[in-house]
């Protein structure tokens, strides 16, 4: 079964960090960098974009509609995570790292 690797990056001025491999959420005074590894794969039909780092996925009948609920898919969950202020349990639980950078 063959993957598909595509990254969903968003940049701003670094501040605080969480990292895990070669994924990141950055939080800065302008707002949220997210990049990580989701794959896509075809099963039965269906294709499925998993991000394995945060145990996310968005699936869909097409490859580019698989990313696009990918991307749904993680808008939500940052969304209800920093609205519930549960964002840090859940990446330390799934194995992230926290740090800071210095401006």
């Amino acid at each position: 079964m063959p993957f598909i690797i595509f990254y969903v990056t968003l940049q701003t001025e670094n501040q605080l960090i969480y990292k895990k491999g070669m994924n990141s959420i950055t939080f800065s005074k302008t707002g949220v960098d997210v990049s990580v590894s989701v794959y896509v794969f075809e099963e039965k039909g269906i294709y499925i974009a998993y991000c394995p780092s945060l145990d996310l996925s968005g699936y869909d009948t097409t490859e580019e509609s698989a990313r696009q609920d990918f991307e749904y898919m993680l808008d939500e969950y940052m969304h209800s995570q920093l609205q519930n202020k549960t964002l840090h349990q859940d990446l330390v639980r799934h194995g992230w790292k926290v740090g800071c950078l210095s401006n």
